[in-house]
């Protein structure tokens, strides 16, 4: 399949998963897999313009990796270049010193890195997962998963948002299950 074509595919699946994301609004059930990654960067992307402290496309993403996961920290930067993202990768253990409210620190894995939450705070940045746990739990802002029917769901963590300086429209809060109240 042509790059065009495989591009034009993802769209048209990503644009899919968008939709059911932004009409699910019934309670959370039992979790099932994680949403694929190429989709995650496109419900990003989407979740991002409802962000009242980002701009819309001045969002910095920062995939925060462990030496186990480089091989997926790959896959997810070229997931969210493809949609259109500004995106670099770091480290776990090599953490910037510094961050905007325009970084995106996209975690990949189920550990928040020491110190990430407190320089989210300190600099305004955001943080997301494709981990509905992270955000359940407090460790990010948001986080993407799939529920036991198939459909995507959003988390939104309030007290994790509000701390980062961030503050999603009630558009998209009336579209996702808010936790940290």
């Amino acid at each position: 399949m042509s790059a065009t074509r495989e591009r034009q595919s993802t769209s048209k699946g990503a644009a899919r998963w968008l939709l059911a994301a932004l009409l699910v609004t019934a309670p959370a059930s039992a979790r099932a897999e994680p949403v694929p990654v190429k989709f995650q960067a496109v419900l990003f992307k989407k979740i991002f313009s409802y962000d009242k402290a980002l701009k819309d496309s001045s969002a910095k993403i920062q995939i925060v990796f462990s030496k186990e996961s480089a091989d997926a920290a790959s896959e997810a930067a070229r997931a969210f270049t493809d949609a259109g993202l500004t995106t670099s990768q770091v480290k776990a253990d090599q953490l910037p010193k510094t961050a905007d409210a325009s970084t995106v620190f996209y975690i990949l894995g189920s550990i928040v890195p020491g110190g990430l939450k407190e320089l989210a705070a300190k600099s305004g940045a955001l943080t997301v997962s494709g981990l509905t746990s992270l955000a359940e739990s407090g460790e990010v802002s948001i986080g993407l998963g799939t529920k036991a029917d198939g459909r995507p769901e959003i988390v939104v963590n309030l007290a994790r948002l509000k701390v980062e300086g961030h503050e999603l429209r009630a558009e998209l809060l009336g579209l996702a299950r808010v936790v940290g109240r």
